[in-house]
């Protein structure tokens, strides 16, 4: 529950250390503070507190920080972020941690699931207490003036070291595609004495802003597979109605250069078929890549024919191991009936030889 209290323990707050992410600020929480669990949320995903995102860590854990991040990573590796390594609740800078641009998207895109959290990382400010304003400047222009870019979502903004390695994860909606942004290593900001900050010309915002059109454009839905289309048949047995039933997938069309494969898993059916039966399956490849695999199925249902059924029987009776070990044994009979006749005249032959001398 997003209203459930945490009581901010003094363990919580020793995993921040001094070498932390510079933008991201503490709250100043004390051992023994009391606030609910969307404040900390709002607190680490809006303005990136450290000490609100270990406080959250210590008391979902029940006080095991070491066993946090190792879920941490765990978590990482089973979404495919195999080069990642966390130290830290709350992401701090290591030389133990690491990260790479691929699973930064990656760990986003499993972020961008839960809309309750991808709606707090949006928000341009927080109240608690005082304002607790983004630090993601494509979203708010109250601590960054010339940043801000329509359309897209929160998730995360930073830098590492005072002099660079700035961080910016965001998001965006287009066409019902969405498309996660992630530039690493980006050029610092510049903090001056009279409260004002700025940014080399070129740094992380204004790639995203080159990068947003390009990927809207260069990006789009093709079809492969259509849910209408027939792709294959299979013969019927037993049915008086209809000699095949076809197969369809779910969504498709086709590609220059794209090839299907179909297995099925039987060369024909028997009626009665209900539609729907899972008859095999087809992959779609490119260049030697899946691009992706459906199931194929019935496009119809086939009822069974109660007389072909009977001459079915009659014929598998006819042509079974039945039938042909009643004729083998027909035939061992008449050849041992065979024999006996032709032995039995012999011996009369031969007797009425015999009675003639």
């Amino acid at each position: 529950s997003l209203s459930a209290k945490v009581t901010v323990a003094a363990e919580a707050l020793r995993d921040i250390g001094a070498a932390g992410d510079i933008s991201a600020p503490r709250l100043g929480l004390t051992a023994g503070s009391e606030m609910t669990v969307e404040d900390l949320l709002c607190a680490t995903l809006v303005s990136s507190a450290n000490d609100a995102a270990c406080a959250l860590a210590y008391d979902i854990s029940g006080g095991d920080m070491a066993a946090f991040v190792e879920e941490m990573n765990r978590r990482a590796e089973a979404i495919g972020a195999s080069d990642t390594h966390f130290t830290s609740p709350a992401g701090v800078y290591s030389d133990r941690s690491h990260t790479t641009a691929r699973d930064a998207a990656r760990i986003a895109g499993a972020f961008y699931n839960y809309n309750r959290l991808l709606e707090i990382s949006s928000l341009p400010y927080y109240q608690l207490g005082n304002t607790m304003h983004t630090k993601n400047y494509l979203l708010s222009e109250a601590l960054m003036k010339g940043c801000t870019l329509a359309g897209v979502k929160g998730i995360a903004a930073g830098q590492a070291k005072a002099d660079g390695e700035y961080c910016l994860i965001t998001a965006a909606e287009s066409e019902a595609l969405t498309y996660i942004f992630v530039v690493m290593d980006a050029a610092g900001e510049n903090r001056y004495n009279d409260g004002t900050r700025d940014f080399p010309a070129e740094n992380a915002y204004n790639d995203v802003k080159k990068l947003l059109p390009w990927a809207t454009s260069a990006f789009g839905y093709s079809m492969l597979l259509s849910t209408e289309e027939v792709v294959g048949e299979l013969p019927v047995r037993l049915s008086a109605d209809a000699d095949f039933v076809t197969v369809l997938l779910p969504k498709s069309t086709d590609l220059t250069g794209v090839e299907r494969r179909i297995e099925y898993t039987a060369t024909e059916l028997e009626a009665p078929v209900t539609q729907g039966t899972v008859v095999g399956s087809v992959s779609v490849w490119l260049d030697g890549q899946e691009l992706g695999h459906a199931d194929l199925v019935t496009r119809l249902s086939v009822e069974r024919s109660e007389l072909m059924s009977i001459f079915d029987k009659v014929k598998n009776f006819l042509y079974g191991d039945t039938m042909k070990t009643i004729i083998r044994i027909l035939l061992i009979i008449i050849a041992l009936f065979i024999v006996y006749e032709v032995s039995f005249f012999i011996y009369r032959l031969v007797k009425r030889a015999r009675g003639g001398k």
